[in-house]
């Protein structure tokens, strides 16, 4: 409900000026004006509360992880993050006709039984579109690692097998080894 202080601040100008103009003439001048003037200000305070608790929040979107840092103006901080490999669903809404008109929405990443959401961000479909290509991304360097892991083990495997077969033909008595007798003869 960010809209609401920004109402109430233009119900109670719109008062004042009615008042000056002379229109409501049952409410007393001086304090109806100070009346609403503390009004304006207390709702004027909680819009730029809103504002900056909108704009300490942090949504990031790492090469290995998805990171939502909720902070307070003054002091709570929630951190929230997930494996990129992790995500479920990518979904974006954008709501009422400011949030068309200006292109900002809320991004939701279901992560298991969790929930991240990234509010109020602008161009929500190409925040969900960066995700999707950096969880594209993530997959293909995990699978990578395994593809080198596999590589590694199987030359692992050969290396083992050559140490093996060569060792175990040192080992053995002159008179088993084949050739052996051609060389004898010379």
């Amino acid at each position: 409900m960010t809209w609401l202080p920004v109402l109430l601040i233009a119900l109670a100008v719109t008062g004042i000026i009615a008042r000056l103009a002379g229109s409501l003439v049952f409410v007393p001048l001086t304090p109806g004006l100070v009346a609403a003037s503390i009004f304006i200000f207390i709702c004027f305070v909680v819009v730029i509360y809103q504002y900056a608790d909108w704009r300490n929040d942090i949504f990031q979107i790492t090469m290995d992880q998805i990171v939502d840092l909720d902070r307070k103006p003054l002091g709570k901080v929630r951190r929230r993050s997930a494996p990129l490999e992790n995500v479920l669903s990518i979904e974006y809404e954008r709501k009422g006709f400011w949030g068309y008109l200006f292109n900002f929405g809320t991004v939701y990443i279901s992560v298991g039984s969790t929930n991240l959401t990234f509010d109020f961000v602008y161009n929500p479909s190409e925040v969900q579109q960066d995700i999707f290509y950096r969880m594209g991304e993530r997959l293909d360097q995990i699978q990578q690692f395994k593809v080198e892991g596999e590589r590694e083990r199987i030359s692992e495997w050969i290396a083992s097998y050559h140490r093996r077969t060569n060792g175990q033909e040192l080992k053995r008595p002159p008179s088993e080894m084949e050739g052996w007798e051609d060389i004898q003869e010379e």
